[in-house]
């Protein structure tokens, strides 16, 4: 938006757009006052007095350095060794090198010695942190079968708060040491039990190889369907009738009507009626 000049009513445009930039025009010649320039995908102030670009930095492979104010040299002040890059020492200008790699992982060096500080031991696939005062490795933990176990503070004895009875974990009780054991496999399904009586709690029966919720107040299965054939059918949710909304012709299943109850069968089935050899009288009284 520009303000409208209050004389004229033009709007007063006072900068002008060089490619994706705006630049303010000058209040005298109205031209933009381009005062910086781009080389490569850097932007440069241009000096106030030449109009030449200040270029005050260098790029060396990826990194871009500043240059020195006096001599316009780079100042290279890192080193890469490997993949990693260090800090050159303001005085020698060597890479401070201040970390050793022993196997895959990375050691902070002493600052006096310069020897790795390993503070941890592997053992097997594992790590552990190393005691600050005798430098051995801090085991807190023992594996038994395939399970981890922290072990106690105090007696250095894995922790086992939980017990294994056929494929199934089940925490111990904290009191008695005794697998709290809260459900109960009926067949090949498993049902909480109930926490007062300790009896599974059944809430579905099995007829046939389907599965039906009971009824929360008589414990009778809710059968909302019918087998008719080989196909199930939804019962009528206050006439307890199957709901058959499909009638089988031939070898086929076509969805009944909505109104009528008739099958709707495609008009194409009627000219087939007449090529093959088949009983088309249900399709013919349909017709």
């Amino acid at each position: 938006m520009y303000q409208n000049d209050r004389y004229t009513g033009s709007p007063i445009v006072n900068e002008t757009k060089i490619g994706i930039r705006m630049h303010q025009n000058d209040r005298y010649t109205g031209s933009p006052i381009v005062n910086e320039t781009k080389i490569g995908n850097r932007m440069y102030q241009n000096d106030r007095y030449t109009s030449s670009p200040i270029v005050n930095e260098t790029k060396i492979g990826i990194r871009m350095h500043q240059n020195d104010r006096y001599t316009g040299s780079p100042i290279v002040n890192e080193t890469k060794i490997g993949n990693r890059m260090y800090q050159n020492d303001r005085y020698t200008s060597s890479p401070i090198v201040n970390e050793t790699i022993i196997g895959n992982r990375m050691y902070q060096n002493d600052r006096y010695t310069g020897s790795p500080i390993v503070n941890e031991t592997k053992i097997g696939i594992r790590m552990y942190q190393n005691d600050r005062y005798t430098g051995s490795p801090i085991v807190n933990e023992t594996k038994i079968g395939n399970r981890m176990h922290q072990n106690d503070r105090y007696t250095g004895s894995p922790i086992v708060n939980e017990t294994k009875i056929g494929n199934r974990m089940y925490q111990n009780d904290r009191y008695t040491g005794s697998p709290i054991v809260n459900e109960t496999k009926i067949g090949n399904r498993m049902y909480q039990n109930d926490r007062y009586t300790g009896s599974p709690i059944v809430n579905e029966t099995k007829i046939g190889n389907r599965m039906y919720q009971n009824d929360r107040y008589t414990g009778s299965p809710i059968v909302n369907e019918t087998k008719i054939g080989i196909r199930m059918h939804q019962n009528d949710r206050y006439t307890g009738s199957p709901i058959v909304n499909e009638t089988k012709i031939g070898i086929r299943m076509y969805q009944n009507d909505r109104y009528t109850g008739s099958p709707i069968v495609p008009a194409s089935m009627y000219l087939m009626c007449d090529r093959m050899v088949m009983n088309c009288s249900t399709i013919l009284s349909i017709k």
